[in-house]
């Protein structure tokens, strides 16, 4: 089972990279590690982090996302395996920047393989 995930895996990125049509990338804005600092006596945040990723915008009808909230101003994207999304990131889509509220990882062939990336985020 483990051959026909690598399969769908590299179809999805396949696909999702093809209709991926947008100018600017989409980012995943990861913030910088916390740390305290005995100088200044405080906490400190290291430089955030872009990583570009390969995504497709979708309706906002999606059944990927039925149990959640879905508002005006949401967007859903599928995002490919290549970087997987934390609900501590932000999304920088058309110079907004949104935050995660669900993150559903697809996984269809019941391995530990996830195939996409299934993001909701709110701006």
């Amino acid at each position: 089972m483990a051959g026909f995930a690598k399969r769908m895996q590299g179809t999805a990125k396949k696909l999702i990279g093809k209709f991926d049509e947008r100018e600017t990338k989409v980012k995943l804005i990861r913030q910088g590690v916390r740390f305290f600092d005995p100088i200044r006596g405080a906490n400190v945040f290291g430089a955030n982090t872009e990583l570009p990723v390969s995504c497709v915008q979708v309706n906002q009808d999606n059944k990927l996302f039925e149990n959640s909230q879905i508002e005006t101003g949401d967007i859903l994207l599928i995002l490919t395996s290549d970087v997987e999304p934390l609900m501590a990131d932000n999304v920088l889509s058309d110079g907004k920047t949104y935050s995660v509220v669900d993150i559903k990882p697809v996984s269809y062939t019941g391995s530990a393989l996830t195939i996409s990336y299934g993001v909701h985020a709110r701006g």
